[in-house]
C-alpha cells in the first residue's frame, strides 16, 4: 500500500456491505466469493464502510473505525480489505484511444466510468502528431482502424507502452493481439492473419468505413465488455473480490462472437512470419 497519510480509498465497484449478524459482515450476495469478516460491532463498521462508496482519505477511515476498535485493528482491517480488493486505493490511470466508431465511443464511456482517463486526438489533429506528443509508455487502444493498418503500425511499433487493437468485423469483435513495445504481434501481423482467411482482406478493409454503420447493440456491448476488461487489467486496476485472472500477455487475443455457441474465444498469436515490420 502507498503512503498511508496520502492514500485515498473507496469500496470497489460492485461491492455491497451486508450484515451477517451482529458480529459479521459480507461484501456481496455470494459469500463464497465476496468475503466475510468478523468484527466486534458489525453495525458500526458497516456504517463506516458504507460511506466509502465515495473516496475518503485513509487516515479519516482509520479514525472512524477506531471508534469501535483500536487503531491498530482498524489499520489491519483496512489492509485485509484492500488485499481482498473489497477496498481499493483510488487512482486514475490514463490511456490513449484512437477511433470514432460506435464501438470506440461506447468503449470510451465504459473506460471513463471505470475510472480511467481517456485521451483521444482532436478531430483536426494528425494521428502522427497525437502519437508523437503523447507519452510513449501510455497504453494505446486502437479501435476500428483497419483501413489505416500500415500507417498506424509504423507510428506505434516503437512505442514503449502497451498497444491493444480492437476491431469490429460484422457481428464479431476482434480484440488484440496485445503488444508491448516491440514485443508481441503488431498491427501488420494482425492483417496477415486476416489475409490467411481472405486474400482480399486488406483491399476490402482499406475501402470500408471505420466501424460498422448500423452495428448490433448486442455486439457492441459484448465487445466493449471484453475490451474494457482487458484494458483495465493492462492499467493494473484491480479485479473484483474473489476473481483471480493473469495479467495480459503479449499475443493475447480475444474473439467476441455473442451469437455463436462459443461467444468468447481466447487465442494466443505470435508475430506473423511474413510481417515486414517484425522480421
Amino acid at each position: 500500500m502507498c503512503n498511508q497519510s496520502e492514500s485515498v480509498i473507496q469500496l470497489a465497484m460492485g461491492v455491497q456491505v451486508l450484515s451477517r449478524g451482529p458480529h459479521a459482515l459480507q461484501f456481496g450476495l455470494d459469500a463464497t466469493r465476496s468475503g466475510i469478516i468478523e468484527v466486534g460491532d458489525a453495525r458500526a463498521v458497516a456504517a463506516v464502510l458504507d460511506s466509502l462508496s465515495a473516496p475518503r482519505p485513509l487516515p479519516e477511515v482509520v479514525r472512524r473505525l477506531a471508534v469501535s476498535m483500536d487503531a491498530d485493528a482498524a489499520r489491519s482491517l483496512i489492509q485485509d480489505l484492500i488485499a481482498y480488493r473489497v477496498l481499493v486505493e483510488v487512482s486514475r490511470p490514463e490511456v490513449l484511444l484512437i477511433g470514432t466508431s460506435t464501438l470506440a465511443n461506447t468503449l470510451v464511456e465504459t473506460l471513463r466510468a471505470s475510472g480511467i482517463h481517456v485521451r483521444s486526438p482532436e478531430p483536426t489533429q494528425p494521428l502522427s502528431r497525437f502519437l508523437f506528443d503523447a507519452p510513449s509508455p501510455l497504453p494505446l487502444i486502437i479501435v476500428d482502424q483497419a483501413h489505416r493498418t500500415r500507417a498506424l503500425a509504423a507510428y506505434t511499433r516503437h512505442r514503449t507502452g502497451p498497444v491493444l487493437p480492437v476491431l469490429q468485423i460484422d457481428t464479431r469483435v476482434l480484440i488484440g493481439p496485445y503488444a508491448v513495445g516491440v514485443e508481441g504481434p503488431c498491427l501488420i501481423c494482425r492483417e496477415h492473419y486476416l489475409l490467411e482467411r481472405d486474400p482480399q482482406w486488406a483491399a476490402i478493409a482499406a475501402a470500408a468505413p471505420a466501424g460498422v454503420r448500423n452495428p448490433d447493440p448486442v455486439v457492441i456491448q459484448a465487445g466493449v465488455a471484453a475490451a474494457a476488461t482487458m484494458t483495465r487489467r493492462i492499467c493494473q486496476l484491480p479485479d473484483p473480490p474473489g476473481v483471480s485472472a493473469p495479467d495480459p500477455r503479449t499475443g493475447d487475443t480475444l474473439l467476441v462472437d455473442p451469437f455463436n455457441r462459443t461467444p468468447l474465444k481466447t487465442l494466443h498469436l505470435q508475430p506473423h512470419p511474413d510481417c515486414p515490420l517484425c522480421f
